[in-house]
């Protein structure tokens, strides 16, 4: 679930700061015109997930000579990725167990547009305006009822902001009038939580009451796990170079630092949409979509993105798809070749051989959140006000929140264009960082009653829904705790040592846990397997791992940086 976070685009300068002629253009070609570059002859992708899927199809559109092998534990593709139709009375509802949207964001998102208009599905997608109810109207549950947020700076009415003062949801605003006057951690500190970070800058009730729902919808996470460094890198970097993030954002005219690897990815986008002939397309450019677009989702649901994948996989000869077939083991072959045998279906299979291998599977680099996702549908309409949803924040009294809830979308305002028949369709998601120590999980019937529970306190919705979905999603969101930077750092060494550039690692435990972030991942590592090439005296690339973004020279360059979006 994912609520109104700031969404940038490429400054201007930026953009030429990276043009084709740059030496960032220089350093992501350094190798593509070496007369020598050959292809990886056998390339396996462990996962069949988004990350998975997204990883062969970019692979295959750069070395559409290899033969790919993708490996799925699981009977079917597409991870967390599940859309399911529900027959109803007067037609179909389409539950989502997982990921609901994709949200646009400038020049970041162009590999997921590049990835839908490969396969084929661009005309599937149904765009929300800010401007609607669907999107603009968004909700904190504090502390015993629904406050309404402003949609952007056109909507910091005085009356609004009065509301949620009287709330008590901004206690502790004149903090913010304080950050640039309060001192810099010691030197030594090498990360903090996302909470004790927030807490040390501005009022911890501030902390508590706003950025904690933030992070229950975007991660089901706990902010005083998780980490400052890696969750919000730049305000980190921002505090130890500035001694202030307000300050530091002064001293930048108000744009905010980007990471090297950042802008290189950023150039290998631009360049590849430039090639394509779209430099400046955008979901907000597709004829279907509104001008102020907030989100997109598809009519049949966002499996229709995995299953378009799929079939477009499939369709190519020198890609093969593998399954409820578990790879075990990958290991390096002793041999002049540096391959790598890879041991997967028996486990008294034989090993085969690769070139490359690119794993989407756990490192044991983060812990996992577990969440219940309960869908419901009502035939009778309007039973939630209008809006997207709401998100519950830790502080809210745990007698208003005894089931562990994290927060509610309101589907049938959200996306209200994949269902065939009028009603009140919900998705309340359930426990994340709050079950973290539960020896046991609810039942279906338990989280069913739990769901309805939750929605009678809060919205008062006191009948039985016609149709209901629960779902258990065990460990499905990577928690980036503290020392997650330090983690990352270590488990890209023994990757460089133990295989020499030819196992990389993409997914939402390393490049981030959205849909876009993982496809951008994909994309960018593709990218760099072309650019590093394979050598008639072996792989040339022997430093990258898919880790880049964590352990690539830390130093943030001011001279790259974002700038906000503007809202129409």
């Amino acid at each position: 679930m994912r609520f109104n976070r700031h969404v940038f685009h490429l400054d201007s300068a930026l953009r030429h700061h990276i043009s084709p002629s740059s030496s960032l253009s220089r350093q992501c070609r350094r190798y593509a015109s070496d007369a020598q570059t050959s292809y990886p002859k056998r390339i396996a992708i462990v996962g069949g997930g988004i990350a998975g899927l997204s990883a062969a199809h970019f692979i295959n559109r750069e070395f559409p000579k290899s033969q790919i092998t993708l490996y799925e534990a699981q009977d079917d593709v597409g991870g967390w990725i599940q859309s399911r139709k529900v027959q109803v009375d007067g037609g179909e509802v389409i539950f989502e167990y997982g990921p609901h949207t994709l949200r646009p964001a400038g020049p970041m998102s162009l590999p997921s547009l590049m990835l839908i208009k490969d396969v084929g599905v661009a005309d599937q997608l149904v765009g929300t305006a800010m401007s609607s109810e669907g999107a603009g109207r968004r909700f904190l549950y504090y502390p015993d009822r629904l406050n309404e947020l402003p949609s952007g700076r056109d909507d910091l009415t005085l009356a609004k902001l009065l509301k949620l003062q009287q709330a008590g949801l901004l206690s502790g605003i004149a903090s913010v009038l304080k950050e640039p006057f309060v001192p810099p951690p010691p030197d030594d500190m090498i990360d903090d939580s996302v909470g004790e970070f927030l807490s040390r800058r501005f009022d911890k009730r501030l902390v508590d009451n706003l950025a904690s729902a933030v992070y229950h919808g975007i991660y089901a996470g706990d902010i005083y796990q998780l980490s400052a460094a890696a969750m919000m890198p730049a305000f980190w970097r921002l505090e130890r170079d500035y001694k202030s993030i307000l300050g530091g954002l002064w001293k930048l005219g108000g744009k905010i630092p980007i990471h090297p690897h950042q802008s290189i990815t950023l150039h290998q986008i631009l360049e590849e949409a430039h090639e394509r002939s779209y430099v400046e397309e955008d979901f907000n450019k597709l004829p279907q979509m509104p001008e102020d677009l907030a989100f997109v989702y598809f009519k049949g649901g966002i499996q229709t993105l995995v299953n378009a994948i799929e079939k477009s996989l499939r369709s190519k000869e020198n890609v093969t798809i593998k399954t409820g077939t578990a790879v075990h083991s990958y290991e390096n072959v002793k041999d002049k070749f540096g391959r790598i045998n890879v041991v997967a279906g028996e486990s008294s299979s034989e090993p085969v051989p690769y070139d490359f291998v690119v794993s989407t599977t756990p490192m044991n680099l983060t812990p996992y959140a577990t969440v219940m996702v309960v869908n419901l549908y009502y035939q009778t309409p309007n039973l939630a006000p209008a809006g997207f949803g709401y998100l519950i924040p830790q502080s809210v009294p745990m007698d208003q929140n005894p089931e562990y809830g994290l927060g509610v979308i309101f589907d049938s305002h959200a996306t209200p264009h994949v269902d065939e028949v009028p009603g009140t369709k919900l998705t309340v998601m359930m426990g994340g960082h709050w079950w973290q120590d539960w020896a046991s999980y609810p039942s279906e019937s338990e989280g069913a009653a739990m769901a309805k529970s939750m929605l009678k306190r809060h919205l008062s919705i006191d009948v039985e829904p016609d149709a209901c979905h629960v779902t258990l999603n065990r460990d499905c969101i990577p928690q980036y705790t503290v020392g997650y930077v330090q983690r990352a750092d270590e488990l890209d060494a023994d990757l460089r040592h133990n295989y020499k550039g030819r196992v990389r690692v993409v997914g939402s435990q390393f490049n981030g846990v959205g849909v876009n972030d993982v496809i951008r991942g994909a994309f960018g590592m593709a990218k760099q397997m072309k650019v590093g090439g394979l050598f008639k005296d072996g792989w040339r690339d022997t430093h990258r791992t898919g880790l880049e973004r964590w352990t690539f020279d830390q130093s943030f360059d001011p001279g790259f940086v974002l700038g906000r979006t503007e809202r129409h």
